[in-house]
């Protein structure tokens, strides 16, 4: 009998890498080597003196950052002796060490704990983005618009006022955070010098306007969704879904489209929350397209265009159509939909900064990590080009944040099978000749139906800049036919031919809501068949992982224009394919066997004894996926806990 034993491990872990005394600090800015003479000299001279000495000014408190490193993996207790001390964690930072704020007389007493190998000050030049550090190597006076992160919401009014009084600076927002606080602000390089010397400012990142980034989508072929429907009766009732956009329809319950009647609880952003009371009707198109391609039930097609989890609920998070009302903390957003009973969030926005693990990718994996059994899905961008050297394969490393996060499912777009409407006359080539202008690419159809399926060639690649593999699933996302909204003039690519109700539209944007309507009936299959009453999110995206389709080579075959990387996962399909049949309901034979929240901190130990037959053909295949304790922002490598 062919037996193939699929396990699933999930959880949350603290416990940080063992790498040993002396590992350097692994930072955006680059490598501090705590084993050199001359930083074992200033950790000595900490250690010893009554005093430390800063080249920051301090804070209000009397504060400065600083990087404290311990000799092995970073124990509770450990982290808990520098809070007796007088010290605020403020985040992880690899190998082995933590950015904290403290008094000198606080870090010296630290750097003479017996567990503390390393102590240094966290200095101006840490604090300063990759793009950041280029912007001021080009040696101009040029003013651009920042973001400037503090450490403390406490620090707001009076950095702001600050920072509006530097020659030729101007404020354009300012926000308080969970735990941080974040000024908008217009700044000449020589103040963003001034301003990282501050005590009270953690990190300068350029600031990124929000970029937006189906009834073929769902068939075998392609995501295996209708097939669940039927074989298996999953329609996504008794979930809720959230959906960050630009609105929905008119926004008004009593008017909005028939495909969401009776399902739909909208929310806009207004000082600074979520209200139920200004508007969140959709004049752009994009989020009633998303909406429909989640949960939209198809009546007014009769059911041929209904999103994948079609007896779902939604809650919309309208930000207008300039994406303005997406807070500068996720967390706030994240928050509201999950007090409201979502555990699925669908997020098709984000920002063109080419694999940055961004402060909205923090915030993000702060929250996944606080709550656990929430799933938030992001698109992996549409920055995907054959660029520089064109030899017909799209370029690595466009993957936008807040993708680049390490707690969220990020999703690719594949090509769809569609033989007319929309875009699917035109080639990759003919419709954008500057980014596909090389074969094979460049005559290759949008979404007339490959064999073998190939990727879209706009889809954001990975891997991210610490090295991390990006998209984690893709899912179809050229010509996609979805909802249109009344209050909307914006017909994306094309309507669909005798019905107005529904238009096409392409980007990772449509590729992710399919894949949260895929991800909705996976939960509700965990809560019903797997007996799970709230399974996590790393559990969800353990099963989404483990049944999808691995598509290498890809449409243009073996060779040089190979697309797909043949080994699993890569920096172009990440796991693969979603098939949401074989993710829920294997070949015969098979077998799932699901373990959720087995959580792990440092020390300690699970232990799961399985037996496989392996003969001949057999596999065991173990997918593992954990929420990994969210990192401080200036690190360089972002895994906390690297397995």
């Amino acid at each position: 009998m062919k037996k193939h034993l699929m396990v699933f491990l999930s959880g949350c872990m603290i416990a940080a890498a063992a790498m040993g005394a002396g590992a350097p600090l692994l930072l955006d800015w680059g490598a501090v080597d705590t084993a050199s003479g001359a930083q074992q000299r200033m950790s000595r001279s900490l250690r010893s003196s009554a005093r430390a000495p800063s080249v920051q000014r301090k804070s209000a408190r009397g504060t400065v950052p600083w990087l404290v490193q311990f000799a092995d993996v970073v124990r509770e207790e450990w982290k808990a002796a520098m809070e007796t001390a007088g010290a605020e964690l403020k985040g992880y930072v690899p190998e082995n060490a933590f950015l904290v704020e403290a008094t000198p007389e606080v870090i010296a007493r630290i750097g003479a704990l017996p567990e503390v190998s390393w102590v240094g000050e966290y200095l101006p030049s840490y604090k300063r983005s990759k793009p950041v550090r280029k912007m001021l190597a080009q040696g101009t006076e040029e003013t651009r618009e920042y973001n400037v992160l503090l450490f403390h919401p406490e620090d707001l009014t009076g950095i702001g006022r600050e920072i509006a009084a530097l020659s030729g600076a101007e404020v354009t927002h300012m926000e308080p955070m969970a735990d941080r606080a974040m000024v908008r602000v217009r700044l000449s390089p020589s103040a963003v010098e001034a301003v990282t010397g501050w005590s009270e400012v953690e990190w300068v990142e350029p600031y990124l306007r929000p970029q937006l980034w189906n009834d073929v989508a769902v068939q075998s072929s392609r995501m295996n969704a209708s097939n669940v429907w039927t074989a298996l009766e999953l329609t996504g009732a008794g979930q809720t879904i959230a959906v960050c956009d630009t609105g929905l329809d008119t926004g008004s319950t009593n008017t909005l489209l028939r495909d969401f009647t009776n399902r739909v609880t909208g929310f806009a952003w207004t000082n600074y929350a979520y209200s139920t009371t200004a508007s969140w009707g959709d004049y752009h198109g994009h989020g009633t397209h998303v909406s429909g391609s989640v949960l939209g039930n198809g009546t007014m097609s009769t059911g041929r265009y209904k999103g994948v989890a079609y007896e779902a609920n939604l809650i919309i998070q309208g930000t207008g159509g300039n994406l303005g009302g997406i807070p500068i903390d996720l967390n706030r957003l994240f928050r509201q939909a999950f007090t409201n009973g979502a555990r699925i969030h669908s997020d098709s926005w984000g920002y063109n900064d080419y694999g940055t693990y961004s402060s909205d990718s923090r915030n993000l994996d702060m929250f996944v990590w606080s709550n656990k059994t929430m799933l938030i899905l992001v698109a992996a961008g549409n920055s995907g080009t054959d660029a520089g050297a064109p030899n017909g394969v799209v370029d690595s490393g466009s993957v936008g944040s807040p993708g680049t996060a390490k707690n969220c499912l990020t999703v690719g777009a594949s090509e769809n099978h569609r033989t007319n409407g929309g875009y699917s006359a035109n080639t990759w080539g003919a419709a954008w000749p500057s980014k596909f202008g090389t074969a094979p690419i460049s005559t290759d159809y949008i979404s007339q139906p490959d064999s073998p399926q190939g990727m879209a060639g706009f889809s954001g690649r990975g891997p991210c800049s610490d090295g991390r593999i990006k998209p984690d699933l893709v899912a179809p996302g050229t010509d996609i036919a979805s909802t249109r909204s009344k209050r909307a003039s914006n017909t994306g690519w094309g309507t669909v031919a005798g019905n107005t109700n529904y238009i096409y539209m392409g980007g990772t944007s449509m590729a992710t809501p399919l894949t949260a309507g895929a991800a909705a009936l996976a939960r509700q299959w965990l809560t019903t068949t797997g007996g799970m009453a709230d399974p996590s999110a790393a559990l969800l995206k353990a099963l989404m992982i483990n049944g999808a389709r691995n598509m290498a080579p890809g449409q243009y075959g073996t060779g040089a224009a190979q697309e797909i990387p043949d080994v699993r996962p890569s920096h172009v399909q990440g796991w693969g394919h979603v098939d949401l049949l074989n993710t829920l309901q294997p070949s015969t034979n098979q077998f799932l066997d699901l373990y959720d929240t087995n959580s792990l901190g440092t020390g300690q130990t699970n232990r799961f004894t399985l037996t496989a037959d392996l003969n001949g053909t057999n596999k065991f295949i173990l997918t593992l996926v954990y929420s990994d304790y969210w990192s401080a922002v200036g690190a360089g490598k972002k895994l906390v806990n690297d397995l």
